[in-house]
């Protein structure tokens, strides 16, 4: 036996180590190793099987709620269409009249809005836009540039001279600020309320032209026409003042409120 023989050489060397014995440690420690390896296989397939087990359970239970409200939706569905045929043939002709009002319904309940739906929503608040640009560039800065003091020449301060212009403009861009400053404290009513007072403020912003006719001009200012001009004409700069400041601080105020009251008006 060669072991024997290895065993004997060893004992003649003085040494005690035995092949046999090292072979017999190798095979029982792959063995183990083996049995170690197979156990934790054994182990993964397990727990894959538990976790496989509790991923279904919430996905099984899901699609049975989800098969549950599909036939009641079915059922509600036919039962609908077999008791009202009569309403929901009236109520189509109802929409072809009124193609915003159906639109605004949607939009309360929360629906898809469509292009018309949210122009129906924000008309209010983008009249008042318009309306209130419109009114103001009509009037400043080109109207607004040709008037002129009622102490022109009387005064030696030039406020009232050759000043008197930029003054104007200094006075709108200073009421136009404050009218901002007080929307942000201020706010119309909520819901379609507020738009209609958007649109009934805007529209009496057109008070404004004549009120500013009623300011010296310096426009047409021969002989012929002056005593036409000036028994229209209010001989006081501290009216020009009221009304260019009024002027001014409505219109920061109606432009604010309006871009502030359009979004409240599209659902989130």
């Amino acid at each position: 036996d060669p072991y024997e023989r290895l065993e004997t050489i060893n004992e003649d060397h003085g040494t005690f180590s035995s092949p046999r014995i090292g072979l017999e440690m190798q095979r029982e420690h792959h063995r183990e190793s083996s049995e170690e390896a197979t156990n934790s296989e054994e182990r993964i397939q397990q727990r894959r099987s538990r976790d496989d087990a509790t991923d279904d359970s919430p996905r099984i239970m899901l699609n049975q709620e989800e098969s549950r409200i599909v036939a009641d939706a079915h059922g509600t569905s036919s039962s609908s269409a077999n008791g009202n045929g009569i309403s929901t043939t009236a109520a189509a002709s109802q929409s072809d009249e009124t193609p915003f009002e159906d639109e605004i319904e949607s939009i309360d309940d929360g629906q898809h809005m469509t292009t018309a739906g949210i122009f129906a929503a924000v008309r209010g608040s983008a009249f008042g836009i318009f309306g209130t640009f419109t009114v103001t560039l009509s009037i400043f800065p080109g109207w607004l540039s040709q008037l002129q003091s009622s102490m022109e020449c009387q005064n030696k301060s030039r406020l009232f001279d050759d000043l008197y212009t930029p003054y104007i403009f200094v006075l709108f861009n200073a009421g136009d600020f404050v009218g901002r400053l007080i929307a942000s404290n201020v706010s119309v009513s909520k819901g379609h309320r507020g738009s209609r007072q958007l649109v009934l403020l805007t529209l009496l912003r057109a008070l404004f032209y004549p009120l500013f006719i009623m300011c010296v001009s310096g426009v047409n200012n021969d002989s012929d026409s002056d005593s036409s001009n000036n028994s229209r004409q209010v001989q006081n700069d501290a009216y020009f003042f009221i009304v260019m400041a009024s002027f001014a601080i409505s219109n920061g105020l109606f432009q604010s409120w309006s871009f502030m009251h359009a979004p409240s008006m599209i659902p989130s």
